[in-house]
């Protein structure tokens, strides 16, 4: 690689790191075969709600939210959140306690 690759590989890379700032995993929801995004963000707010009170969510505090992996019977994918504010993600870090 060159030295000019290489400063574009690293520039990416802090590009991706960047968009990933507002983003967190929930693991542990109920899961289905063919869940919509729509269905997917309201799984998280219903279960982020109802397990820190102290934060309530609504819909426009989530930009969007999806599952990770293939659907398996018995098993639960994570969920990704990209959220609206970094100042949620914050907010819902501090009470991840609760979960």
């Amino acid at each position: 690689m060159t030295k000019q690759q290489l400063k574009h590989d690293e520039k990416f890379n802090e590009l991706e790191q960047y968009s990933r700032r507002n983003s967190m995993r929930l693991s542990g929801c109920v899961d289905k075969e063919r869940e919509t995004a729509e269905e997917s963000v309201n799984i998280v707010l219903n279960t982020l709600n109802a397990k820190m009170p102290t934060i309530k969510l609504v819909k426009g505090d989530i930009d969007k939210a999806h599952r990770v992996g293939k659907f398996e019977q018995n098993k639960y994918r994570q969920i990704i959140v990209k959220l609206q504010s970094r100042m949620k993600k914050t907010q819902i870090m501090r009470e991840k306690k609760n979960l």
